[in-house]
């Protein structure tokens, strides 16, 4: 499977943080992200990592 290393620039409210993703194409219509950036906290969400999928016919916002 094609995959990439990717730096990022992330932003949240109030917070701007650097982050190197691995993308990954599974299929036609997956790619799975995977963020090398540590979780300080437990109960913080993992970040950027993923599976994200195309979907044939939903209208975006």
């Amino acid at each position: 499977s094609p995959s990439w290393a990717v730096t990022a620039i992330c932003q949240e409210p109030g917070y701007v943080f650097p982050d190197v993703l691995s993308v990954t194409q599974m299929n036609a219509s997956q790619i799975d992200l995977v963020s090398v950036r540590p979780v300080d906290d437990e109960s913080e969400a993992s970040g950027n990592s993923g599976s994200y999928y195309l979907c044939e016919g939903v209208a975006l916002p």
